[in-house]
């Protein structure tokens, strides 16, 4: 049963389902797949270059033929080595998109583990003690939604004013008048960080936390210092002129090699482009992966699942308190008795 502080309508609004659970479909899948990607760009970048083929083999005159194979021979002996240079310059840039990615997701904080760490430090048998506890976690919820609005347009959408952030139990009107007397919310995210230190180091002169508050202080600090890690790739992009010259290379390159794999009358018939094709699926696909990565908090199928984890984190933060003031689970004296006599009788 919950606790007297847990009536507030900011735990109820959590669940877990949306990101234990997730809804797989047959469109969901299509959106994530290479077809979906590249694949209007692969059936244009064809039909260009049956045209092409077409049009050689059936409105030129010989000598025409001659000056377009010597073009295509041409053409080919470069493309082929320029095929090492692009492979290097795109395999880079996709790796450090990738990692990119990747610590942004490792350094997304989780705000349960406050609440998780106060169970063994705080002394839940006085009301107050609950309370500090209860404001600690939502302060941190707090500061996570302010800083994760102005980068994730999910959570921007969710918490577009300040109104939304009062009525979802986040923040009281108190409280957001003392922000709003500093300015842009976004901006001062982590002074709910700061609130929560001062309530340990009040709890603590209450023989509320009677030690070891130095470990509820840490995570508040490495709570902020992941979030701050998180802005930070905001702040600092990988320059555009680095993706201008990995877009245009790629590019260049099949245009060239539009030209340069055109199958001429000397070689032998084939009437499909497999090795160009192959070519493109990789070089193109590769680039796609990296446009789909940039930026993992925007609201595409392959973007970080911020709403639902937001949504996970209110339920499990919430549930971390309500299971720490209820304490371990007791058994009843009638299921205790017989335990002991079926273990007697064992023995």
């Amino acid at each position: 049963m919950r606790g007297t502080v847990l009536k507030g309508s900011l735990w109820s609004k959590g669940s877990p389902e949306p990101w234990y659970t997730p809804q797989v479909t047959w469109t969901t899948i299509f959106k994530r797949s290479l077809p979906a990607y590249i694949g209007v760009e692969l059936g244009v970048y064809l039909i260009l270059y049956y045209v092409l083929n077409i049009t050689y083999r059936t409105a030129m005159d010989e000598h025409q033929k001659k000056i377009f194979e010597a073009v295509v021979l041409h053409i080919n002996k470069d493309v082929n080595s320029l095929s090492r240079e692009i492979t290097f310059l795109l395999g880079f840039y996709v790796s450090l998109v990738v990692k990119r990615w990747w610590d942004q997701c490792r350094n997304l904080p989780w705000p349960g583990e406050q609440a998780l760490l106060s169970t063994g430090l705080t002394l839940y048998e006085t009301e107050e003690g609950r309370i500090i506890s209860e404001e600690v976690a939502r302060y941190q919820l707090l500061s996570y939604v302010l800083c994760m609005r102005k980068i994730s347009k999910v959570i921007r959408n969710k918490f577009p004013y300040s109104s939304d952030l009062l009525e979802a139990g986040l923040i009281n009107t108190k409280e957001l008048k003392v922000l709003e007397g500093f300015g842009s919310l976004d901006t001062i995210w982590w002074l709910p960080l700061q609130w929560s230190m001062h309530r340990i180091k009040v709890a603590k002169i209450k023989k509320i936390i009677p030690s070891d508050q130095k470990e509820l202080l840490r995570a508040v600090t490495n709570f902020k210092d992941k979030l701050d890690a998180v802005e930070s790739y905001q702040h600092v992009p990988i320059p555009a002129v680095y993706k201008q010259v990995v877009n245009l290379g790629v590019y260049v390159y099949f245009v060239c090699a539009l030209v340069g794999n055109q199958a001429i009358l000397d070689d032998p018939e084939t009437y499909f482009p497999f090795f160009l094709v192959l070519k493109f699926i990789f070089f193109v696909g590769w680039l796609k992966v990296a446009g789909a990565l940039k930026n993992p908090f925007g609201d595409d199928v392959d973007d970080f699942e911020i709403g639902p984890l937001l949504s996970r984190h209110i339920w499990a933060s919430g549930l971390h308190l309500e299971v720490g003031f209820a304490g371990l689970p007791q058994e009843d004296e009638e299921n205790h008795n017989q335990g002991d006599i079926q273990i007697i009788t064992v023995c």
